[in-house]
């Protein structure tokens, strides 16, 4: 019985070792695209900026 027990434990082991390094991919994975997200939106921040600050120097540089 010890036995049994002893070989359901190192798979019960094996199992969780298993879904650790599948959930550290998954965490890397989630992290990547989270950084590249933010970065998405950093740049179109400056691009809607600078596309108001375009505006406006055409709105002051018309002739009234």
């Amino acid at each position: 019985m010890e036995s049994r027990i002893d070989a359901r434990l190192a798979g019960m082991q094996a199992d969780m070792a298993k879904r650790d390094v599948e959930a550290a991919k998954r965490d890397k994975d989630n992290q990547r695209w989270v950084v590249g997200f933010g970065i998405a939106q950093m740049v179109l921040i400056v691009a809607i900026l600078a596309a108001v600050f375009v505006f406006l120097g055409i709105l002051i540089g018309l002739p009234s």
